[in-house]
């Protein structure tokens, strides 16, 4: 009876320490990391069970060092088991709302979470008016700040080109969601752009994709941008705030200067280092402002 009773309790112990250890990371974890595991009791229970296995296993690995035939079969199934668990894992991250591998929390946000989790639980152990007044205040804080941030994001209108190793990429973020502008290259990979891109997703909580955008000009701001993919000969005179070169070939700089006149020319990583040297140096004698990706960082026209 006492065996069987002692699993239920063992159970229910680590369910309880996972939950208290996850309410008190929780907005630590959201803050650094912008990501919160949906399914984390499941995971915790199953580390107990599994680790605990792990631990077992090595402790007779150890003891039967001695007779390899035996150590090999322990350690075979120490391996599956760590295979095992790994796979588990995740198949349980893969479960997890997309959402919550974007998640955003300010400093005072977060302060505001610990505020209400520490009212809170201070009201249920203690019963005290006031901690459980002070608990109400945070949230309604950081309800209001999380109102705030959403409201700015849906009002929100961008053209980002990303300093995306050797891919050149931009977007258009208009209010919550992201439009690829087709600009990748063969040489673009997904892990590549996610990691350009990621970080301005989750701040500006654009991550929602909106499909791809075939336009090559823009209006941001009062600001024209022309996305330049490929080299253009005109006559006609099209001047332009902003002008993003986005081809592999060689940069007309002369000619570029004269049909676009644009205050400030983004040279984007699709242009070889070498040439996007040459170039900036053409554009700066003609007055004209050059900012490279590569170097300066990711260049943003905003509202």
């Amino acid at each position: 009876r006492k065996a069987v009773a002692y699993l239920p309790q063992k159970g229910w112990e680590t369910i309880a320490a996972s939950l208290a250890a996850e309410l008190l990371i929780a907005p630590l974890i959201i803050f650094y990391f912008h990501n919160f595991p949906v399914l984390f009791i499941i995971a915790n229970v199953l580390a107990f069970l599994f680790m605990g296995l792990v631990l077992l296993s090595g402790m007779a690995l150890i003891a039967f060092s001695a007779y390899p035939p035996v150590a090999v079969a322990i350690s075979w199934v120490i391996n599956w088991l760590v295979v095992s668990f790994d796979k588990i894992l995740h198949l349980l991250q893969w479960a997890n709302p997309v959402s919550f591998h974007f998640l955003r929390l300010s400093a005072g946000e977060a302060v505001c979470l610990y505020g209400a989790i520490a009212g809170m639980a201070y009201f249920i152990f203690r019963q005290k008016k006031p901690a459980l007044f002070a608990g109400l205040v945070s949230c309604c804080l950081l309800l209001v700040s999380l109102g705030f941030h959403k409201w700015e994001s849906l009002q929100q209108r961008r053209f980002v080109v990303y300093n995306a190793a050797k891919t050149g990429h931009a977007e258009l973020i208009n209010g919550a969601y992201n439009y690829s502008l087709q600009t990748d290259t063969a040489l673009a990979t997904a892990k590549k752009i996610a990691y350009a891109v990621n970080p301005s997703h989750i701040q500006w909580q654009a991550w929602r994709k909106g499909g791809n955008d075939t336009n090559e000009i823009f209006r941001i701001a009062g600001k024209t941008i022309l996305l330049l993919n490929k080299p253009f000969y005109t006559n006609a005179h099209f001047p332009v705030d902003y002008l993003i070169i986005n081809f592999e070939g060689g940069i007309d700089v002369a000619a570029l200067s004269e049909i676009f006149t644009p205050g400030i020319v983004i040279i984007s990583n699709n242009c070889p280092p070498a040439e996007q040297d040459k170039a900036e140096k053409a554009f700066v004698k003609t007055g004209i402002k050059v900012h490279i990706p590569a170097r300066d960082g990711a260049f943003v026209v905003s509202d």
